[in-house]
Formats: C-alpha cells, sequence, structure tokens
C-alpha cells in the first residue's frame, strides 16, 4: 500500500519524536518529517528546568532529530544551524506567515473591538484610543499583536525599542 508521512513539530517532541520514528521504522514505514520551530532544550534552559533534565532533552533531540526523512524550519537562520551544528543538510525554509484573512481592518471594526475590549475585558480604555466624536486620538498608544509563544528565549526589546522608534 501507499506509506503515508508523519509530521513532527519540534518542540514539542519528546516522547512524540521517538513514537513516530519507531513506527515509522517498524510498522509501516512512513517518512518522517520534521517541522523545526525551535529547539526543545533551549526553551527548558529558561525555565529553571533541572539541568540533567535539560542535558537528556538535548541528547535526544540530537540522535533523534537527524533522522528524519526530512526537515522543515521557519527561517535561513535555523536552516544554517541545523547544517552546521546538527549536521542536518537540506532543510527546507518555510516562512511562518499570516493567512490572507489577516489584514488591517477598517476604523469602526477597530473601534467595536476596543469598546468590547473595555465593557468585557476591562483590559482597554476607549478614551486612550478615540476622541469623544469618536475620531482616532493622534496620540493613542500603538496595539502589538504577536503570534509568538512569548517564551523568555526570545528577544521582544528589539521590537519594543522599535516600536517606540515609530
Amino acid at each position: 500500500g501507499n506509506k503515508g508521512v508523519i509530521l513532527v513539530q519540534n518542540p514539542p517532541s519528546i516522547p512524540t519524536l521517538l513514537v513516530a520514528r519507531v513506527y515509522s521504522w517498524f510498522v509501516d514505514g512512513s517518512a518522517l518529517i520534521l517541522d523545526w520551530h525551535n529547539y526543545g532544550y533551549t526553551i527548558m534552559e529558561t525555565t529553571g528546568a533541572p539541568r540533567a533534565l535539560i542535558k537528556l532533552a538535548s541528547v535526544f533531540e540530537h540522535l533523534l532529530g537527524p533522522t528524519a526523512d526530512g526537515h522543515l524550519c521557519v527561517s535561513e537562520a535555523m536552516c544554517k544551524d541545523l547544517a552546521r551544528n546538527w549536521q542536518i543538510r537540506g532543510a527546507r525554509v518555510l516562512y511562518d506567515r499570516a493567512p490572507a484573512r489577516f489584514h488591517q481592518r477598517s476604523e469602526e471594526v477597530k473601534r467595536a473591538l476596543i469598546q468590547r475590549l473595555e465593557r468585557e475585558e476591562g483590559i482597554m480604555r476607549y478614551a486612550d484610543f478615540y476622541n469623544e466624536d469618536d475620531t482616532p486620538r493622534a496620540d493613542r498608544p500603538p496595539i502589538l499583536v504577536s503570534s509568538t509563544s512569548w517564551t523568555p528565549d526570545e528577544d521582544f526589546d528589539m521590537l519594543f525599542a522599535a516600536l517606540r522608534n515609530l
């Protein structure tokens, strides 16, 4: 029959990567594709996890990661790191991009969102964003929407500094 494809995102890959690798080798011969978004052990380093556990996670990723039949990653920098430090060559870079339905919203939709966030969540003040005649304030604060996980290994200081310069 046709062989399948197993796609595993890393992180998290413990124990999924091991289970998928064993299954593909010994059960049905499926191709294993590893989608590298980060290294799990480096994220663990930011959490205060015990050093022995971090080392074990690093060994796990370094041993099993390169055994995948194909590799995807989210940036050229990661692609180069995979080649240089993991001996994984030929990883395909697929940039994370928002779907087309994500676009700038009309002022009416923005106003409704700020009103709802003030009314239901109490996290915004409509008066900080709009004048009494419902026109946008020239000095309204920016709103940052990010798809990231906001883990400590991501440097947002650079982003915040750039926003202050806008």
